[in-house]
């Protein structure tokens, strides 16, 4: 196969001629720079909407290779639990795409939500439920956080999608978990400290060691939330600090970014 990343995205094209490519060449196409906030066919993503669809007509086999992941800050919280991973599988079934490939943060670890839109990309392209789908986008992805959190949080299951629900209602009003906006439209930033109190129970109630390692990384992503909501002038000052290393520590995160190491950023 032959694979359309940055130079070689666009699609050929010749004045008055249709090209069309044999039927042993697949495409693999990749809408790197893409806004994962909204479906790869939207108005927001036009040029990759243009390329997957000229593509499309040049070839009979077209895969994908997508990113769901925020390469500057691998904590924090992504708020893309939501109808666009439904929309971008309707969309794509509708094309025909033969493969699909979500690709989280490569060299990190202990990221939560990246487990969970995982588990809703692969369950929606096993088994895509068109009925669901067009009753609500939003309700069809819910009804899949909710099975994995509840698997895989147990008796923190309730907490855990409190938290998911909350972050996700909030961006879904403003567009943004930014409070340090200058934009009036912005959160609370309390709403992401209560989310921390949450947590904080949670933890305290816990006396599983698994189970311990899985809301500390709730957590942490809670705390770089803040981080991004509140950053002093000099990191040493920002007075989550000493917090959110420990909440690292017992995640097992190591990375901020794709570039960075927690204690690159927060010192050791």
């Amino acid at each position: 196969y032959t694979y359309a990343y940055n130079y070689s995205f666009a699609y050929p094209t010749v004045s008055n001629t249709v090209i069309k490519a044999c039927d042993k060449v697949a495409v693999m196409i990749c809408p790197s720079a893409s806004n994962y906030m909204k479906d790869l066919f939207n108005s927001a993503n036009s040029e990759a909407k243009t390329a997957l669809e000229g593509w499309h007509n040049y070839c009979e086999d077209l895969m994908i290779w997508m990113y769901d992941a925020n390469f500057t800050n691998y904590v924090e919280y992504q708020p893309t639990l939501t109808g666009v991973i439904a929309d971008n599988v309707y969309k794509m079934k509708q094309l025909g795409v033969s493969y699909v490939m979500v690709n989280g943060a490569y060299n990190a670890d202990g990221m939560w939500d990246d487990k969970i839109r995982a588990y809703v990309y692969s369950e929606m392209l096993y088994n895509f439920d068109e009925v669901k789908y067009k009753a609500g986008a939003d309700a069809y992805v819910n009804e899949l956080v909710a099975e994995y959190i509840t698997a895989y949080y147990g008796d923190y299951a309730d907490e855990v999608q409190g938290i998911v629900t909350a972050l996700q209602t909030a961006f879904n009003e403003y567009g943004t978990l930014k409070a340090n906006t200058s934009s009036a439209s912005k959160i609370d930033i309390a709403l992401i400290q209560d989310q921390i109190s949450v947590m904080d129970a949670a933890i305290n109630a816990n006396n599983d060691a698994t189970m311990e390692k899985r809301l500390y990384a709730v957590k942490a992503s809670l705390l770089a939330t803040l981080y991004e909501n509140s950053k002093p002038l000099y990191v040493s000052q920002w007075s989550y600090k000493a917090e959110f290393k420990t909440a690292c520590d017992n995640a097992g995160i190591t990375m901020w970014s794709e570039t960075q190491t927690i204690t690159d950023k927060f010192g050791s």
